[in-house]
């Protein structure tokens, strides 16, 4: 705990076995149910493949495992799947892209939002329905690419739940963490 309204991590692990990571990549999932928020989405700073131009997203998809898991723009490796992959939530892109890594989500007048490392492969996730029928799932992924056995990787994140302000106040509130971490 830092303050009243931050939670930092730090997330380590070591590759013992080659053998689980045969497609030169490991990839890590976080799952955050919310409980009956007014506003199912989450918030993040990007745009549609298309557009290229960046604003404010609002992110949600009306079917679990549907348009769910959002890229940054600099992610530029295609990672495989397997046809018989089951959790739709982690492979199923939008054509949103993302510019800033962090994102959030509102709860009545509050703010749950998260900070990543920019150095980091981060996806951002989210369903109507993860955590069940009107509780949606606010999510993120970190994927090591070409992992080595033996050596420490690690990332680091910030959680915010504080009362809600702006967007702007939560980028500033990343450009604070960024020069200070």
């Amino acid at each position: 705990m830092v303050d009243s309204c931050y939670i930092d991590v730090t997330f380590q692990c070591i590759i013992h076995d080659s053998a689980f990571f045969e497609h030169n990549y490991a990839g890590f999932f976080w799952a955050s149910y919310i409980n009956q928020p007014d506003d199912p989405a989450i918030y993040f700073s990007g745009s549609s493949e298309m557009s290229k131009h960046p604003a404010l997203i609002r992110a949600y998809s009306k079917e679990h495992g549907v348009e769910s898991t959002h890229l940054s723009f600099s992610e530029d490796r295609d990672y495989y799947f397997a046809e018989n992959f089951n959790a739709r939530l982690a492979n199923h892109f939008s054509d949103l892209k993302f510019d800033m890594p962090f994102f959030y989500g509102r709860f009545s007048d509050m703010v749950l939002a998260y900070l990543f490392d920019s150095d980091q492969v981060i996806r951002f996730s989210q369903s109507p329905t993860g955590g069940g029928p009107a509780n949606p799932a606010w999510d993120f992924q970190w994927i090591i690419p070409d992992p080595v056995v033996g050596k420490v990787y690690s990332f680091k994140t910030r959680l915010i739940y504080k009362p809600f302000i702006s967007y702007l106040d939560i980028e500033q509130e990343f450009e604070n963490w960024r020069k200070n971490h």
